[in-house]
Formats: structure tokens, sequence, C-alpha cells
């Protein structure tokens, strides 16, 4: 899906910043290297979105 995405946008000038692009697995995929035009994407744990880790529950 990454390797596609960074495909179709660039033709549009829509480019990806690789530094800042990070990969995540679940359950249901095997982990695997990743790599981009020879640069391999550097895999997170977890991620915060609007300042909050998904699994947190607001009282």
């Amino acid at each position: 899906m990454l390797i596609d995405f960074h495909k179709r946008s660039k033709p549009v000038d829509v480019n990806m910043h690789q530094d800042k692009t990070k990969v995540m697995f679940n359950d249901c995929v095997r982990k695997s290297t990743i790599s981009v035009d020879g640069k391999v994407i550097e895999e997170a744990d977890s991620y915060v979105y609007s300042g909050r880790h998904p699994r947190e529950t607001v009282i």
C-alpha cells in the first residue's frame, strides 16, 4: 500500500517525506522490511493521534 501510494503520488507532485514515514504491523501480517526508492522505512511500535494513544480510555 505504501509503495503504491508513493508510485501514484509522484506524477501529481505529492511527495512522501520518507524520514517521517513509519510502518506498523498487526497480528494478521508477517513483519518484513519495507523500502521505498531503496530507503528502508522505520517500524513504529505505537503512535499518538490528537495528543493521545488510540487505546487510552477517556474518563
